[in-house]
């Protein structure tokens, strides 16, 4: 429904992105992805994940894995994405 996923002026209330990490043989070295899956909030989401375990912040849930699948919803409706509206929906081990 349009009304539960999009503000009137058309800006999400939610998105996903993707942390990934692989191991790239060919040149011996492991690889970081992140990005969006919806939208630029999503990869707004996974970087400010990233970053924040990074810089030893807390996190609203473990970070681990070799990939994770976040989600943001904007619960206060400032359309800003903030580490306390990002939610884990899949970690990979």
């Amino acid at each position: 429904d349009w009304d539960e996923q999009y503000y009137p002026d058309g800006s999400p209330k939610s998105a996903y992105g993707l942390i990934e990490i692989y191991y790239d043989a060919d040149n011996d070295r492991y690889v970081l992805c992140v990005s969006g899956i919806s939208l630029s909030q999503g990869n707004e989401a996974a970087l400010l994940v990233l970053s924040a375990r990074l810089t030893n912040r807390p996190l609203p849930f473990d970070f681990g894995g070799v990939a994770m699948l976040v989600k943001w919803y904007d619960e206060d409706g400032d359309k800003e994405v903030e580490l306390d509206e990002i939610s884990l929906i899949k970690m990979w081990p």
